[in-house]
């Protein structure tokens, strides 16, 4: 039996409802599928980012420790270098006032002259040994006998007539009397300072290889804070994971109202086309409710997609913290390479500290043998 016009009319337009309807499941299904999709793997994101904070903080805490100790051991060689610059300086002035010193006093002893009595056995007694020739040596011991001071030589009166008379003209002689200075091994004085010298030469070299130790070390130091990852934007795990719950709670009553709105139009056609007449109002509350299908897709599709903004705020957060904990893993390779070389400043600066102790002690040798010069007076 063929339909009349106004149930054909009416049979389309239930047609096109059905088909709307259709569409905005088919459409909400998908949008759903996604941010299901979605939310599950912002699950393992999560997770993922969990872990690597924990790295993260529990290597930074390693660095700023690594650092503080490597600050402490920068500080400590500063301090030595310091100390062993003011000792240097402090050995170097008093060794100038010593070597002004020698110079007076071989000046003094320069102008004390001595018999040619005393000459045999000043030689034997001097302090920095005999300056007299092997002819000298020998004749001295001729003229004298082993073990006799000066003062027994003056008194013996003993002896032939000729040496007598040799004795008198030289004692009358005096531009051809010895001084303490002759006596005084003025080599043996040169060779030790040329030892100082060579001494304090080499601890200026060691000490120019420790000069830029503080301020390397600082900048290094400085270099490795600066390159530090900076805190990560802090973002509530628990906070992101439930907005997604929420969402997908809303979009899953949105999609059922859809799924409930497509049964309800196949229903209206299935009875439309069994007979089933229905009023123009009727038809009009069908038509507005399918009119207001996009407006439900839009907000499936704006929940979709703020549950795939919250994960990627989920993956930045845990691409941060990836790139963080690679900072991290270098900047300790950096510190085990900084404490190695750290290390070996250690060495150098010691070597540099015994340098010291070698100037010093050479330099005190040198000192006393300069104080026992002061107590030589000539004989009168």
């Amino acid at each position: 039996m063929s339909q009349s016009p106004q149930a054909q009319t009416e049979q389309t337009e239930l047609a096109s409802l059905v088909l709307h309807s259709k569409t905005a499941l088919q459409q909400g299904e998908a949008l759903c599928l996604r941010a299901s999709s979605s939310s599950n793997a912002s699950a393992q994101d999560a997770f993922d980012l969990l872990a690597l904070n924990a790295r993260v903080r529990w290597i930074s805490d390693a660095v700023i420790e690594q650092l503080k100790l490597a600050a402490s051991v920068a500080k400590t060689i500063e301090e030595r270098r310091t100390k062993l610059e003011k000792q240097t300086q402090d050995w170097d002035t008093v060794r100038a006032q010593w070597t002004t010193s020698l110079d007076t006093l071989l000046e003094s002893l320069g102008s004390q002259v001595v018999p040619p009595d005393f000459h045999d056995s000043m030689s034997d007694s001097s302090i920095f040994g005999s300056q007299f020739s092997e002819p000298e040596m020998d004749h001295s011991n001729h003229t004298s006998e082993p073990g006799h001071s000066p003062t027994l030589t003056i008194r013996h009166t003993n002896g032939n007539g000729r040496h007598k008379s040799k004795k008198d003209k030289d004692l009358n002689d005096r531009t051809r009397w010895k001084t303490l200075r002759d006596f005084v091994d003025e080599r043996a004085i040169e060779d030790a300072i040329e030892t100082i010298e060579a001494e304090r030469v080499a601890l200026d070299d060691v000490l120019a290889s420790t000069a830029d130790y503080p301020s390397t070390l600082h900048d290094t130091l400085s270099t490795i804070r600066d390159a530090l990852p900076r805190a990560c934007q802090s973002i509530r795990v628990d906070e992101v994971l439930t907005k997604q719950e929420d969402l997908s709670a809303t979009m899953a009553e949105q999609l059922e109202s859809l799924a409930e709105h497509y049964d309800k139009m196949e229903g209206a056609l299935q009875e439309h086309e069994a007979g089933e007449v229905f009023g123009e109002d009727d038809l009009q509350d069908m038509q507005r409710d399918t009119n207001e299908l996009p407006a439900i897709v839009s907000e499936l599709d704006e929940s979709c997609a703020a549950i795939e903004r919250r994960r990627d705020e989920l993956l930045s957060a845990k691409h941060e913290a990836e790139h963080s904990l690679e900072i991290l893993c270098t900047t300790l390779d950096n510190l085990d390479e900084l404490g190695d070389i750290m290390g070996e400043m250690l060495e150098q600066q010691q070597r540099a500290e015994n340098g010291l102790r070698i100037y010093i002690s050479i330099y005190s040798s040198l000192k006393s043998c300069l104080i026992g010069l002061r107590h030589i007076k000539a004989p009168s």
